[in-house]
Order: structure tokens, then C-alpha cells, then sequence
């Protein structure tokens, strides 16, 4: 499979969320582009990867680093419910980061995060045929 990645920016929070869709080897190929050797070591050590991982979200302040991981790009409802779990993740390690812990006074906020990170990573990669960016699923 053909590794992607991006980083998707949240402007509103001045911060960025890597997306990468990937074996690991791949996957160390794209925190080489952000992160010096030591860094992606680093990164790599703490997402503790294996062979039954189906997604990571690491969010690592050392590394000032958002990043969400799958082995693959989402194809079936389990792996897009994988996906949706793994935008929480990135979204309440982000909200926290920034000082809004999950309450009732915030939860609104998270849900417009959510929806707003999931429309922009399926506008962004080929995962779905019926998505705004019109490439499907390969």
C-alpha cells in the first residue's frame, strides 16, 4: 500500500495534526520530514507499534507533536470507526494542551473539533468515493 500522510492545521488553536497512513517503516519516513533522528526515535518508541497496532494517537509535548497513525488508509466501517477513535484521541490531547478539559461547559467545542478534523482528513485523503475531494477509495 502506498503510504500517505499530511498535516492537517487547526488555525483557530495555532496548532497541527500529523495524519499518516502507513506501515512503520513508512511512517518513520514521514516524522524524518518534521522531526530530527532522535526525535522520531523518540516518537516511534512511545507510539509502541506492533504488528496487531490498527492506530496510535500520540501527542507528545517534548516533541510538540499531534500525530495520528494507522497501518492503512480506512476501507471498512471497523477501520473508519478506528479512525473516528483515534480524531478523539487528537482532539481531547489538543483541547488539553490548550487548557479546555472535557466538561459540559466545553463538550461542545470537542464536538466541533471532532467534525472538523474528520471533514478535513477525508477531504485529504482517498478514503471515501462520496468526500469532497472526489479520489475515492484506491
Amino acid at each position: 500500500m502506498k503510504p500517505y500522510y499530511k498535516i492537517i492545521p487547526i488555525d483557530l488553536y495555532c496548532r497541527d495534526i500529523l495524519f499518516a497512513f502507513g506501515d512503520e517503516p513508512s511512517f518513520r519516513k514521514a516524522l524524518r520530514k518534521y522531526h530530527t533522528q532522535e526525535e522520531t526515535d523518540g516518537i516511534i518508541e512511545a507510539a509502541d507499534i506492533n504488528e496487531h497496532s490498527t492506530g496510535k494517537t500520540l501527542c507528545n509535548e517534548k516533541y510538540n507533536a499531534f500525530i495520528v497513525w494507522m497501518p492503512q488508509l480506512p476501507k471498512t466501517a471497523a477501520e473508519l470507526g478506528t479512525l473516528s477513535h483515534e480524531i478523539f484521541h487528537a482532539a481531547q490531547a489538543l483541547m488539553i494542551n490548550i487548557g479546555a478539559n472535557l466538561s459540559d461547559d466545553s463538550e461542545e467545542a470537542y464536538a466541533y473539533l471532532i467534525g472538523y478534523i474528520t471533514k478535513r482528513v477525508l477531504e485529504e485523503f482517498p478514503i471515501c468515493s462520496f468526500c469532497e475531494n472526489g479520489q475515492g477509495v484506491e
